[in-house]
């Protein structure tokens, strides 16, 4: 049978675990926000990923210049 004073005691330990808990859940939301949120991700559009799997190794060619 558990006395009195264990009970407290448990009661005592178990607010600051929940507190940690808190505070890091906090940081990892925090970490997520700024390395993971929508906005730091690429796009990924059909073109984006056609650019990044096949790059064009022709860029800025004139084909303006006379053949003559």
């Amino acid at each position: 049978m558990k006395s009195a004073d264990s009970h407290g005691r448990e009661i005592k330990l178990a607010r600051p675990l929940w507190l940690l808990i808190a505070v890091k859940a906090a940081c990892i939301f925090l970490l997520w926000l700024a390395f993971f949120s929508p906005s730091h991700r690429p796009d990924t559009s059909v073109d984006a990923v056609g650019q990044t799997l096949f790059p064009s190794t022709h860029l800025n060619i004139d084909n303006s210049r006379d053949k003559s």
